[in-house]
């Protein structure tokens, strides 16, 4: 009986139930500063630049090439990197990883994130606990007196002649105009993570228009906008303080948002970003929100054999 106790209590690296890859590969592919190299050394000689820092999944296989370990446990634990507590390498980001994997017939790309707990526990022997902590935060809510949002519309596409192949997948279409604080650039898309928007940019001046902008959406852009230095500066992961942005609007569907901005400075960058939100009957209040981190227990540097 003390057997099995001391067993039932031991830390165990395998503890993952649900779907598993049907066939996975994964080893180290070198350093992050070799591949910083190897870029550089592209750029100078004019050959295709090395791939690298994401995650893939194209129907049931998924691929990564030069990923970092806290890339991977993101994935796997859909979780903020400025989230994760561990080992310095995992911190810094130098170890750099290649993923090929297939998931059985069937799965989808929900089932993912289990998957991949699964394969870094049984070749890493990653073994994590939460660690619960109230992190300031921003509610985006309503005005008192009611939202002043407009309704939702499409892009018209005879507002560019010529559509360009696609950013992110989505047809883009690009303008230029001289302005009093030098060249404006104007990207138009049909469609994006956001919908169909717009942006131009004058010097810090960003103007954006989302035309079919949910709330729930626009908290997490704006999370990523008043994130100092930006939400996805390198690949060892979003950079400054974590502030998350929850919706508690309680505003259903879709709607026409738009932010204007000034990026000279973060602090400019955010007292513009709520007059946006305030001219729309919008605003962000500060909150405390319940939270937790992921924090490393073991982890291997070198997976064991594929």
């Amino acid at each position: 009986m003390v057997r099995v106790l001391l067993v039932l209590l031991l830390p165990c690296a395998f503890a993952q139930t649900g779907p598993r890859f049907e066939v996975a590969s994964v080893k180290l592919a070198g350093s992050l500063t070799e591949f910083q190299q190897a870029t550089t050394s592209a750029r100078l000689s004019g050959q295709p630049l090395p791939v690298g820092g994401a995650i893939f999944a194209r129907g049931l296989r998924v691929e990564g090439e030069n990923v970092t370990m806290k890339q991977l446990i993101v994935r796997a634990y859909e979780i903020d990197s400025r989230l994760i507590a561990g080992p310095k390498w995992v911190m810094d980001g130098d170890a750099l990883f290649t993923m090929h994997a297939v998931m059985p017939a069937g799965s989808t790309e929900k089932q993912l994130p289990v998957m991949m707990r699964s394969l870094l526990a049984e070749r890493f022997r990653l073994v994590t606990h939460p660690e619960p902590l109230n992190q300031p935060a921003y509610a985006l809510v309503a005005a008192k007196n009611g939202p002043k949002l407009k309704n939702p519309t499409d892009i018209d596409p005879s507002v560019c002649e010529e559509w360009e192949g696609a950013l992110g997948g989505y047809p883009i279409c690009r303008k230029y105009q001289e302005t009093d604080h030098g060249r404006m650039t104007t990207l138009i898309m049909k469609n994006s993570a956001q919908g169909p928007s717009l942006s131009s940019m004058s010097g810090p001046e960003w103007h954006n228009e989302y035309y079919r902008m949910t709330m729930a959406k626009l908290a997490q852009l704006v999370e990523g906008s008043i994130a100092p230095g930006g939400s996805y500066a390198s690949a060892k992961g979003p950079t400054g303080a974590l502030m998350p942005v929850v919706d508690r609007t309680g505003i259903e569907g879709e709607w026409h948002v738009v932010l204007d901005t000034d990026v000279s400075d973060p602090g400019v960058r955010f007292a513009t970003l709520q007059s946006s939100l305030e001219r729309q009957g919008l605003r962000l209040e500060k909150i405390t929100v319940p939270m937790a981190k992921l924090v490393i227990d073991m982890i291997n540097r070198i997976p064991t054999g594929n």
